[in-house]
């Protein structure tokens, strides 16, 4: 599978957060632990009831 990078902002809190799934899971870097948590809100979001985003109001940490 190809891969291609991407570049985001994080604030101090999605940094924290990203170190507590790789201490969680055990994976070694960053990239991985963001994969992990984008698979399993993915597979949350699939599971659950559908529920209309609120696109008006954009993500706040």
């Amino acid at each position: 599978m190809k891969t291609s990078r991407t570049t985001l902002p994080l604030y101090e809190k999605d940094r924290e957060a990203i170190k507590t799934i790789r201490e969680y899971y055990g994976v070694k870097t960053d990239a991985d632990a963001i994969r992990i948590a984008l698979h399993e809100l993915e597979r949350l979001i699939q599971g659950a009831t559908p529920i209309t985003p609120q696109k008006e109001r954009p993500f706040s940490p």
